[in-house]
């Protein structure tokens, strides 16, 4: 019995979106803030920009005192899946 392995890009970008929501995780436990993690609803990929949305602005602005952090995991997560790595932002909503 074989199995086939479809990955296409719509299965690529939740596999990458779940690798970031992980390390964001393992992040915010690193730095014992771990009570943010607790308000982030979604995680999106879309075309270079990183999603996060969260269920309370207040979140947001605590989320952006590790923005570099967050862009240097969604930097190496898209160099993992062989992915253009320019212009990348995050989207905090």
């Amino acid at each position: 019995m074989t199995f086939k392995l479809d990955i296409s890009w719509h299965t690529t970008s939740q596999m990458m979106s779940a690798l970031v929501y992980k390390k964001i995780h393992d992040l915010l436990l690193n730095k014992s803030r771990f009570e943010l993690f607790e308000f982030i609803c979604s995680i999106k990929i879309i075309s270079g920009k990183l999603i996060i949305k969260t269920q309370k602005p207040i979140i947001n602005s605590e989320l952006k005192m590790y923005e570099e952090e967050i862009l240097k995991i969604f930097e190496n997560v898209l160099k993992n899946f062989s992915s253009p790595v320019q212009d990348l932002k995050i989207i905090f909503r």
